[in-house]
C-alpha cells in the first residue's frame, strides 16, 4: 500500500479563553485576575489518508472537523500529537504546505447570492487570471466527478 499523504496520530487541540466577568466591578476585577475556561475541540483523534483516496469529513457542529482542517493546514498548532501531510509538519513547514494544498471552508461562501452560481465562478475566474481554457478544464472535470449538471460554458473570455 502506498505512504500515508496525511497521518494524523492521537491529536489534541484545547482553545484557553478568558471568562470575562460582568459589570464594572468585573471588569475590575479582570485587571488584577483573569479566569480563563478550556474548551477540548480534538481529543484523540488519529486517521490516515492514502493517495487516490477520497474522504469526507462530517459531523455535527462543535464536533472539530474545522480545527482538524485548521491544524492540517498549520494555520493552528496541535496541543498534543502529530500531524504530517506530504511529508511536511504543515505549522511547521506552513508556506511549503500552502503550495502543495487548498481548503475552501464551506460556511464562507466565495459564491454571491445574487448572480447565479457559473456567474460568480467566472468574476473568480477573472479576479484569478485563469485562462479561459484551464477553466473550461477545471470545470468539466469537476462536473463530472462530482456529478454537478450545470449551464454549458459558451462565453467565457
Amino acid at each position: 500500500m502506498s505512504n500515508p499523504i496525511v497521518q494524523a496520530e492521537h491529536l489534541v487541540k484545547i482553545y484557553k479563553t478568558l471568562e470575562g466577568r460582568k459589570g464594572i466591578t468585573g471588569a475590575i476585577g479582570n485587571l488584577f485576575s483573569q479566569n480563563y475556561r478550556y474548551i477540548k475541540a480534538l481529543n484523540d483523534v488519529s486517521f490516515t489518508i492514502r493517495s487516490g483516496e477520497m474522504v469526507g469529513f462530517i459531523g455535527p457542529n462543535g464536533a472539530g472537523k474545522s480545527t482538524t482542517i485548521k491544524i492540517l493546514t498549520g494555520i493552528l498548532v496541535p496541543t498534543a500529537g502529530k500531524v504530517v501531510v506530504n511529508q511536511i509538519e504543515p505549522y511547521k513547514e506552513r508556506k511549503q504546505n500552502a503550495f502543495l494544498i487548498s481548503v475552501v471552508f464551506g460556511q464562507r461562501t466565495k459564491l454571491w447570492w445574487d448572480l447565479p452560481c457559473m456567474e460568480s465562478f467566472e468574476l473568480h475566474r477573472s479576479m484569478y487570471r485563469i485562462p479561459p481554457s484551464e477553466y473550461k478544464k477545471n470545470v468539466d472535470e469537476f462536473t463530472e466527478l462530482l456529478g454537478l449538471v450545470w449551464c454549458p460554458i459558451n462565453n467565457i473570455n
